[in-house]
């Protein structure tokens, strides 16, 4: 008896063995879409998670930025720089940057700006100074791509225009003192840049106009422009293309 069952059990894994043999290339492909399935799927766990960690450090930066950013805005804002004294191009990362000299010119400061910049006190310097370290340091987890770019424009592009608006002139006052030595924030500029291209490559942004407000006085820091389906285009995949 239980030799019958031996022989048996044998034929059982004879037939089993002959399935496998004749059908082993269907059976590895099995094997191959399950592991790719598997892969995919803790895969899409992991970038999920990362996506959500680069996402809760970017609000905690961001809210690190607006804490100290509502002290210079609450201040007289009347130097502040509207959007044609920036220069047309910002600086690149990591070449040498001159603006040209008739962009200089218009780029400066009007009599009226540099009077009121001349009120700002030691304690709004260093506070700027702060912001603008904070801004960087963002500027820098970005550029390296640990933190989505299309994230942070989606929540702070308007914010990053008004916030450059204000802190350039405490920006060139800082370069030009060479407190530090070297290029001083010019990743702010890139960052405004980035943010003007998100500003004109969606129809609902562009055909608003941008202002900083303080004690009941507003100055309008960017305009709004036509809405026009191909320029809407061309900004969007210079959007995309930029080189930051």
């Amino acid at each position: 008896m239980q030799a019958k069952n031996f022989k048996f059990r044998l034929g059982e894994i004879s037939i089993v063995l002959e399935f496998i043999e004749k059908n082993v290339e269907f059976l590895n492909l099995f094997t191959l879409i399950v592991s790719v399935v598997v892969i995919y799927r803790q895969l899409r766990a992991a970038i999920k998670s990362t996506k959500l960690e680069s996402v809760i450090l970017l609000h905690k930066k961001l809210n690190e930025i607006s804490k100290l950013s509502d002290v210079l805005f609450s201040e007289s804002l009347d130097f502040a720089l509207v959007h044609t004294q920036f220069p047309h191009a910002p600086p690149t990362r990591h070449k040498i940057y001159k603006v040209p000299d008739y962009e200089a010119e218009k780029s400066e400061l009007t009599p009226e700006q540099k009077d009121a910049f001349s009120k700002a006190g030691e304690q709004n310097m260093a506070l700027a100074d702060s912001v603008i370290s904070k801004v960087n340091e963002l500027g820098q987890l970005i550029e390296d791509g640990h933190i989505d770019y299309m994230s942070f424009l989606g929540i702070y592009h308007a914010q990053m225009i008004r916030l450059c608006s204000i802190l350039e002139p405490y920006r060139r006052k800082i370069e030009k003192d060479k407190w530090f030595g070297g290029n001083y924030g010019h990743r702010l500029l890139r960052m405004r840049h980035k943010s003007i291209l998100y500003q004109l490559a969606f129809p609902k942004h562009r055909c608003k106009q941008i202002y900083i407000r303080s004690n009941k006085k507003s100055i309008m820091v960017y305009p709004d422009a036509k809405v026009n389906k191909i320029s809407c285009l061309y900004y969007r995949v210079k959007l995309v293309m930029y080189n930051y």
